[in-house]
């Protein structure tokens, strides 16, 4: 214990040897992935969804502006544990402000990337941003067969051809999630 309470103290006054970045290297065996995998749930919306995904998938991610208690560096998302499984996936994460200051922003980043593809749409707590379900719904609008990943705080409809939920927005949530998608059994 006084280890651990010395190296506490280190880091409060700078003197520590933690990087100030935010890196993730825990084992994919862990118990939080294993937690994870049991979390995600999966709903099946009007569409006629194809999981596990064929081929590699345009990944969109609708990211909130992170609250002080959050790093925004915190790794989260589908996207990276999707490319890690399947190689071709691309991806695109947007913002409010961003979509705010262009009408075709998400025609030419969302859409035209996933035409003759997957179109994968993960919210993160898309119950508390009223432009997050708008943009979503724009999206389904154009693409009735995106799956839709909803992390964190699930807003309970059944969205898109497919609708997983989290219940979670960690990078075990991800992968967890990616797993699924893909057919992978962990």
């Amino acid at each position: 214990m006084g280890g651990g309470t010395g190296r506490v103290a280190a880091t409060g006054t700078g003197t520590g040897t933690g990087t100030g970045r935010v890196t993730d290297t825990s084992p994919v065996t862990s118990i939080g992935l294993i937690a994870a995998r049991r979390a995600v749930h999966v709903r099946h919306g009007a569409g006629t969804a194809a999981l596990p995904l064929v081929g590699s998938p345009h990944v969109v991610e609708l990211s909130p502006t992170m609250n002080l208690a959050v790093d925004g560096r915190t790794p989260w998302g589908v996207a990276q544990p999707l490319r890690d499984l399947r190689p071709g996936t691309t991806s695109v994460r947007l913002t409010e402000p961003e979509l705010a200051h262009s009408n075709s922003l998400l025609e030419r980043e969302a859409l035209a990337p996933a035409t003759g593809r997957a179109l994968v749409v993960v919210v993160r707590d898309a119950a508390r941003h009223r432009w997050m379900t708008d943009t979503l719904t724009r999206l389904l609008r154009s693409r009735p067969d995106a799956l839709v990943v909803e992390m964190g705080v699930p807003s309970g409809d059944a969205l898109g051809a497919a609708h997983l939920i989290t219940h979670g927005a960690t990078r075990v949530s991800g992968i967890a999630a990616a797993e699924l998608l893909v057919g992978a059994t962990g």
